[in-house]
């Protein structure tokens, strides 16, 4: 069903541009260089990809799906929407690692992990874009908190780490 009697391709290019609006203001909050921007672009690229990956192999295992979609992923331009996201995210994370080290950046993934299927649900309930099986529900809940945001800000993250410059005297842990 559309959102507000309309397409949700309305709906969702409109919250492209609140995303890029977030990823200009973590890139400036966070004082990431154009280096470090630029990896967290491409990380969000990855992770874009890996998304449209989890949510085929969800839909493949009867978790969800997406209703105007005729794939077993959903729109295209989620997905871009999505990496832009998980690159916003992973400056953060890179952020919480430099700044407080490695057990911030693992709560910082726990979050995401809770956060995402509670996103989803309600995303879900009041948009229609996606529908879920609960069945099994743990199953579910976790492959959704994975799959939503985990692995895809991960990957990110990872990009945006293995493209930092390194210095002779730097390790991982002087982020």
């Amino acid at each position: 069903m559309p959102f507000a009697g309309r397409s949700h391709f309305d709906l969702i290019a409109a919250q492209g541009i609140w995303i890029l609006v977030v990823f200009i203001l973590v890139a400036i909050l966070t004082r990431a260089d154009r280096r470090t921007v630029t990896a967290a672009l491409l990380g969000g690229v990855a992770a874009g990809a890996v998304n449209v990956a989890t949510d085929a192999a969800a839909h493949a295992a009867g978790f969800w799906r997406y209703p105007e979609a005729t794939t077993p992923f959903g729109p295209l331009l989620y997905y871009v929407e999505a990496g832009l996201g998980c690159g916003a995210l992973a400056l953060v994370a890179l952020w919480l690692l430099r700044r407080f080290g490695w057990s911030a950046t693992a709560l910082f993934f726990t979050a995401l992990a809770v956060y995402g299927p509670i996103r989803d649900r309600v995303t879900a309930e009041r948009t229609h874009l996606i529908e879920f099986d609960y069945d099994p529900a743990p199953a579910v809940v976790v492959a959704d908190a994975l799959s939503s945001f985990v692995i895809p800000t991960l990957v990110a993250f990872g990009v945006v780490l293995l493209l930092q410059p390194r210095s002779r005297s730097s390790t991982a842990a002087t982020l």
